[in-house]
């Protein structure tokens, strides 16, 4: 099946008989839904504004990205194409440097609570030190962004010029970073697809495993090191769009011993946790989950 449409989860709770009668119509449509992939926009359309916030607190408003090329993927947490897509799509927003230049890029639910865009992100996203921004449908209003756009089937990625206007309602179907980058080239925007570096960059050095507890966490938790370290530690928790959110220094640490993190106010959601020796400079990682 080439991906799912926003009704197949009402066919999937009716009775048998009503099965069979709301399959022989889906049969039906399926032509017609090949046509177009937003019910009432198309192709020189202006694209309706928005303003929306991802599962790290970040504000998306449409506008403000007035001269810049903007693709949107529409997606339902409950999608299985949309999980297939979700790596290649990351992989092309970190690609052109995670929304730092003229391509932006934006993943907005339709029907999820936060939590389960998180664990959308974290179980299909692919790199997660540069996850393409998303928005669940019932926290971040991304449920408010399908109602304007209208698709009628999932995954439906569209493609928005500087000028505002809707330059592909339907990128499908995606065999890698080459086919968001053919549909950007044939909208005319060529002149921008050149890769550039995400400016939240990490590098992994060894410096012992790490791990932290609990995780997730309601924003107090313990860094576990495995190995002796006697330079100072700087500990880091950076949103995975790149903002640094949390930074402190621990002057010694020792083999076995942990490293107590208390944050305040800190929004839900996933965050990298960087250890840095201040006098070596290696570096090491891990994820963490604020509830």
């Amino acid at each position: 099946m080439r991906r799912l449409f926003t009704f197949t989860r009402i066919i999937l709770k009716t009775k048998t008989m009503k099965k069979n009668f709301y399959t022989f119509m889906l049969l039906l449509c399926l032509p017609f839904f090949g046509n177009t992939q937003l019910a009432s926009l198309g192709v020189g359309d202006t694209a309706p504004g928005f303003t929306a916030t991802d599962i790290h607190g970040n504000t998306h408003t449409l506008s403000d990205y007035a001269g810049k090329w903007v693709m949107i993927d529409l997606f339902t947490y409950w999608c299985g194409p949309c999980q297939a897509v979700a790596p290649t799509l990351n992989e092309f927003y970190k690609k052109y440097g995670c929304n730092a230049y003229d391509m932006i890029v934006l993943s907005v639910e339709g029907d999820g609570t936060e939590q389960q865009t998180i664990d959308f992100e974290n179980d299909y996203g692919g790199d997660a030190a540069f996850p393409t921004p998303s928005i669940s449908g019932l926290a971040g209003g991304g449920d408010a962004v399908h109602a304007a756009y209208s698709p009628v089937a999932y995954p439906t990625i569209i493609l928005i010029g500087p000028d505002g206007l809707i330059k592909n309602q339907d990128i499908w179907p995606i065999s890698g970073v080459n086919t968001f980058e053919n549909a950007v080239s044939a909208a005319g925007g060529s002149t921008i697809l050149i890769p550039n570096q995400c400016s939240a960059g990490i590098d992994e050095i060894e410096l012992g495993a790490i791990s932290v507890f609990p995780n997730p966490s309601d924003g107090d938790f313990s860094i576990n090191m495995s190995n002796a370290v006697t330079e100072s530690v700087q500990v880091e928790l950076i949103s995975l769009v790149g903002t640094l959110v949390y930074k402190t220094v621990h002057e010694t640490a020792a083999k076995g011993s942990s490293i107590a993190v208390s944050t305040e106010s800190l929004e839900s959601g996933s965050y990298l946790v960087r250890l840095t020796g201040l006098d070596s400079g290696k570096t090491k990682t891990t994820n963490i989950s604020i509830k």
